[in-house]
């Protein structure tokens, strides 16, 4: 009798684990039954809307159901992050993020109301977006290192403009001030529109800013490129050296990657992390992404996880030993 009911339970047992492995096997296969929505914490027309609307189409192409773009846009990007928090990990909502928000925001601002190692589960890290480091011509100094001489030079006498505190472009200048030992003055703007043209119009000797932006001005000699914020050149600027040839162990770039909420199914993250990928293969996709925000990124989420470790912390060093604060 006892035999028996050994022989029952195990029969029992094994059509259980069947069962169990049969249910999972289906909802992996049923993954994605329905849209997914992509946020973008920005308004509508940016970079990041724009890569982000058109990787929406690429990627639901593969996926097989459609991917519905939605602005969030609000507190320099981070309500579109808590948003992406509050959703279930269950595969259907993702953010396209910036380094701004995910990475240096936390740092600046306590408060914020996110952990970014602990609330988000890094998908992919779609494009590096350097900036150009860009003088007026009539500046008298024709490469980085005449620059920094000048500077150490006359120290004070030089600024720089950005797009406000604590931005990438900001941080970018605070590093090159504390690797090459100077001190430029920095000039915060309330966005990016005016920052490029008062270097055109000299009231400021530089700027940080994107090589989409300043390519224009560069191709008039209304502007002199002196150096790419990366430690190796860039395909779209072959010819600017990258500041960390002059300066060993500058490196500073933003980033567009994609997130999903804490504790999203990792199968669910690789599917997509390898669709990403794939698709930032295609030459027409990456030529697109060059000349308009940066260069295509082909980590895995491993390594992209390490990534945004790192950064996470480089930022959060940056900006405590610089004393930057937001001002109220």
């Amino acid at each position: 009798m006892f035999c028996l009911y050994q022989r029952y339970r195990r029969s029992g047992l094994a059509v259980l684990a069947a069962l169990l492995l049969s249910v999972s096997t289906l909802a992996e296969a049923a993954w994605p039954d329905h849209p997914i929505k992509l946020v973008v914490p920005f308004s509508p027309g940016g970079g990041v809307d724009q890569t982000a609307r058109e990787l929406a189409q690429r990627l639901g192409q593969s996926l097989g159901q459609p991917i519905v773009v939605e602005n969030k846009p609000g507190a320099g990007g981070a309500l579109g992050v808590r948003y992406l928090i509050s959703s279930p990990p269950d595969g259907y909502t993702f953010v396209l993020a910036t380094a701004g928000e995910v990475a240096i925001t936390p740092s600046l601002n306590p408060q914020i109301g996110y952990d970014p190692l602990k609330d988000l589960t890094p998908v992919a890290l779609v494009v590096r977006a350097p900036n150009v480091l860009v003088v007026h011509p009539d500046v008298p100094v024709k490469s980085l290192a005449e620059l920094i001489a000048y500077a150490k030079k006359n120290p004070n006498t030089l600024s720089y403009s950005t797009s406000g505190i604590g931005t990438a472009q900001h941080l970018s200048g605070e590093l090159l001030d504390k690797l090459a030992g100077v001190q430029i003055q920095h000039i915060p703007y309330k966005g990016s529109s005016q920052q490029t043209l008062d270097v055109i119009a000299k009231r400021v000797t530089m700027t940080y800013a994107s090589p989409a932006a300043v390519k224009p001005f560069m191709d008039k000699g209304q502007l002199r490129a002196l150096g790419v914020t990366t430690a190796k050149r860039i395909s779209t600027f072959p010819d600017v050296p990258a500041i960390g040839e002059v300066v060993p162990g500058y490196q500073l770039e933003s980033w567009f990657a994609l997130f999903a909420p804490a504790h999203t199914d990792p199968k669910i993250v690789s599917r997509v992390n390898e669709e990403v990928v794939k698709m930032l293969h295609d030459p027409a996709l990456a030529a697109t992404l060059r000349a308009t925000v940066g260069e295509p990124s082909y980590e895995s989420p491993e390594e992209f996880s390490k990534f945004l470790s790192a950064d996470v912390q480089k930022f959060s060093k940056l900006i405590s030993d610089a004393h930057i604060t937001l001002q109220p």
